[in-house]
């Protein structure tokens, strides 16, 4: 019977976790947990601030490490403080049980370790280490056994990204095709300014806090953004030069990623957009209000038009878009805002950033 090397350290892991589990006990795997947990939230601040200077295909996998990295440190420091709760214990019969307890726990949190890490791995761009990963029995029964370890990595992202952008490919990222010059935006100031009251800024009470994202106005009384932008908000607020409006939501298409808001009073008047496709290198400009701040101009040109097997906006269901690549900057804030050519003529809706490439947004094309 052929075992792979792969189940072999699995293994080796199990053996050493049985009797370190037993020499450390129960409290201080329970302390190191909970050390863990507690760290997510510092390593998802670190882990934000050191993707921003990482740039290329170990992006997504870097980014995660160091999120684990900082929790495992957490967890360590959880442990040092259980090792003077367990010395309080005199029982003999007590500390015997917290031997045997502390082994069983060790090899569950191994387990589970090492699901998740499986899913992490599948990240890096090896092809042979992942086939190694593929060939790995206990991996198998694992992921046949347990959720798919992939929800959990989309909960620690979203740590990250707490404006829960849509997965936009299932796989891996295409590479830039080239690298232009960007326009300049006072060669178009005239323009610019004239289609700056119809773009607004979209702010809410979401499940995990503020959410803030942008829009435009694409018709009376109705404005274009991102469904996720507007996802679980109860009442979205729309903020132009008129004041901030209440509104509802007319149209909600989370495969898509596209929402409608109806409101009244807006300063702005509709926006013309074309559904031709752009070709690469055609320049363009993203509007919006990136990180809920003010209203900013960033300009852009085209790289690619393509289909992307990506996500919904949740998560759940696989999806189809015809999107753009875009060299620009783009943020949490900038999703729903218009991104226009040269004309300012509405060509695509910013809908997400490269989360493999610095200065690539993402941007779906008006005839998706």
């Amino acid at each position: 019977m052929h075992i792979s090397i792969v189940d072999i350290i699995i293994l080796v892991l199990i053996v050493g976790s049985v009797f370190r589990g037993y020499q450390i006990g129960f409290i201080r795997q329970l302390s190191s947990t909970i050390g863990f947990i507690i760290g997510l939230y510092p390593g998802s601040v670190i882990s934000s601030v050191a993707m921003s200077h990482i740039d290329g295909p170990m992006k997504p996998l870097a980014g995660l490490s160091i999120l684990l990295a900082v929790c495992f440190v957490f967890m360590t420091v959880g442990e040092l403080i259980a090792v003077r709760v367990r010395h309080s214990l005199r029982n003999k019969w007590l500390r015997d049980f917290d031997d045997l307890l502390g082994s069983f726990i060790a090899v569950v949190t191994l387990l589970l370790g090492v699901w998740l890490a499986n899913a992490l791995f599948q990240l890096a761009p090896s092809s042979t280490f992942q086939s190694l990963l593929k060939d790995s029995r206990i991996l198998g029964y694992l992921d046949r056994s347990l959720p798919p370890a992939s929800n959990m990595l989309s909960s620690l992202n979203k740590l990250i990204d707490p404006n829960n952008s849509p997965q936009v490919f299932a796989g891996r990222e295409p590479s830039p095709t080239a690298t232009y010059t960007l326009p300049n935006p006072d060669t178009h100031s005239a323009i610019l300014s004239a289609i700056r009251p119809s773009v607004v800024k979209i702010e809410g009470l979401g499940c995990g806090g503020v959410v803030d994202g942008s829009g435009w106005v694409a018709g009376p009384d109705r404005v274009v953004t991102n469904a996720h932008v507007v996802a679980g908000v109860r009442s979205p607020k729309i903020s132009d030069a008129n004041g901030v409006h209440d509104t509802s939501v007319v149209l909600f298409d989370p495969t898509n990623d596209i929402a409608m808001l109806r409101t009244s009073d807006l300063a702005g008047k509709p926006l013309g957009f074309s559904i031709d496709t752009m070709k690469s290198a055609t320049e363009v400009f993203a509007l919006g209000y990136p990180g809920g701040g003010k209203y900013t101009v960033q300009p852009g040109v085209v790289l690619d038009e393509f289909t992307a097997l990506g996500q919904d906006i949740y998560g759940k269901q696989r999806t189809v878009r015809s999107v753009y690549s875009v060299q620009t900057t783009i943020v949490p804030g900038n999703s729903g805002g218009p991104i226009v050519d040269t004309s300012g003529t509405v060509r695509a809706v910013v809908f997400a950033t490269s989360t493999t490439y610095n200065n690539v947004g993402y941007a779906l094309t008006m005839a998706q």
